[in-house]
């Protein structure tokens, strides 16, 4: 696959203009980062990954709201978020957090919303320094199940793909297809860092292949160890 960046409308990661629903949503979610009992694994390897340079941050769509915790080790983050009604929602409730947010834009025509069409503008993120915040089974799905745009933009960048797992006890978990969590008052947070996951600049697509599911069975285990901490 080849990224041409004049295929897209270059974008900067910026701080999205929340609503006041989304200033109430990073409220709670701030008060819970802030009073939640953490436990957390692999901390010091990924500081020392994020410490020689960007990566992409992956984790699954459904523990979005419990992203910050992961995102505060990286020197500079932003998160990509689809142009869509509930990235909106998104996007503004990540803006009153100070996490920074870039669009996914798409050329003329284009039918999706999501990480393949986003693909040049996070390669210039990266370029400049800036950790990638990634759902690799984004924005529609299926949950939990990791596509080919991650370890795309890795073998394009050179940036390491960098699994954690995220879990809450006790949650709410939503209806929607990734069945989203959302942390009650007062719970429990685990925050599981796996192993860097590197992409040879040269791999073809078998290669490409292989470490999607790589990065498939590496986030399925950082999130089940995850959730074994808070049992």
């Amino acid at each position: 696959m080849t990224l041409a960046a004049g295929d897209m409308q270059p974008q900067s990661f910026a701080l999205a203009a929340p609503t006041p629903l989304a200033r109430l949503a990073a409220l709670y979610l701030a008060a819970f980062e802030a009073s939640a009992r953490w436990r957390e694994r692999g901390v010091a390897e990924a500081q020392r990954v994020l410490a020689e340079g960007p990566a992409i941050i992956c984790l699954w769509h459904g523990r979005t709201l419990l992203a910050r915790r992961a995102l505060r080790l990286a020197p500079r983050a932003g998160a990509l978020v689809s142009r869509s009604r509930d990235g909106d929602r998104a996007a503004g409730a990540a803006g009153a957090l100070g996490v920074e947010t870039i669009r996914a834009s798409r050329a003329k025509g284009a039918k999706r919303k999501g990480g393949m069409e986003a693909l040049p503008e996070l390669a210039v993120a990266l370029g400049r320094g800036v950790s990638i915040a990634f759902t690799p089974d984004g924005p529609r799905g299926p949950a939990e199940r990791a596509g080919p745009a991650a370890p795309q933009l890795a073998r394009f960048t050179g940036a390491p793909l960098l699994p954690v797992g995220l879990a809450a006890a006790p949650c709410w978990r939503a209806g929607s297809w990734d069945r989203l969590m959302a942390p009650a008052p007062f719970a429990k947070g685990a925050v599981v860092w796996g192993e860097p996951i590197r992409v040879d600049r040269r791999a073809k697509a078998e290669g490409v292949r292989g470490a999607q599911a790589a990065l498939e069975a590496a986030l399925t285990r950082v999130t089940a160890e995850a959730e074994a901490l808070l049992r």
